[in-house]
């Protein structure tokens, strides 16, 4: 009989701000989604994807959204359901940053 002595991982929900804005010259719609991951350690990074409805089992099929999904270790993954638009992948407001010093993780999408 072997006995596990790894510690256990404790699962935390990270926190969030989102905003959404519109670029008026093209007016594209913009979300600007700022995550906190205070309990990353050194080498661990925060990753995300876009999720459509049909790949996620929790809510009913919704054709007019998608998922943005957001991942880290040791975290809670959660998800922020957005309009089924496409996304400008090429745009200046589409991004994602990881800021090691401060611990947070920027994600901005812009929408055609």
């Amino acid at each position: 009989m072997s006995i596990d002595s790894s510690p256990k991982k404790s699962y935390s929900r990270p926190g969030y701000t989102v905003l959404k804005s519109l670029v008026r010259k093209t007016m594209q719609k913009v979300i600007f989604i700022e995550l906190f991951y205070n309990l990353l350690q050194f080498g661990e990074t925060p990753d995300f994807r876009i999720m459509t409805t049909f790949e996620q089992k929790i809510e009913s099929l919704d054709f007019n959204y998608q998922y943005i999904v957001c991942a880290a270790p040791n975290y809670e993954s959660i998800a922020f359901k957005v309009p089924n638009c496409p996304i400008d992948n090429y745009s200046d407001y589409t991004y994602s940053y990881w800021n090691i010093n401060n611990k947070k993780f920027y994600i901005s999408i812009c929408f055609k």
